[in-house]
């Protein structure tokens, strides 16, 4: 199945990236990328940063993103060696039902399956 468009997953890097070098370049010397004075803060420094809900979740998804690799190495190994031993089968029929479906939804229409 081919997916029209940017990558969805491209395009939260992307976010990620800009909402990480906006954090630092607004860090205050001396904080950790939580906003907690570090050692070179000083002491008895009044001023707390709280990262926003959004924050939060794009940092999650970040970290969520670096865990999951894009190319899923076990399923690839595990095709390479079907292709290769002979034992990797394609079934036609099921592939021209994935692209009639494809090609029906694109076009807004109803495929009848459920």
């Amino acid at each position: 199945m081919k997916i029209h468009g940017p990558d969805p997953f491209d395009r939260l890097k992307e976010a990620l990236s800009r909402l990480e070098e906006k954090d630092r370049t607004e860090r205050p010397a001396g904080r950790d990328r939580d906003g907690a004075v570090g050692a070179t803060g000083r002491a008895g420094e009044t001023d707390q940063v709280q990262l926003s809900e959004r924050a939060r979740e794009m940092r999650r998804l970040r970290d969520e993103l670096e865990k999951n690799p894009e190319i899923r190495e076990q399923l690839v190994a595990k095709l390479r060696e079907e292709i290769a031993s002979g034992r990797y089968g394609i079934d036609g029929r099921r592939i021209a039902d994935g692209i009639l479906a494809e090609d029906a939804q694109l076009r807004g229409e109803e495929t009848g399956e459920s």
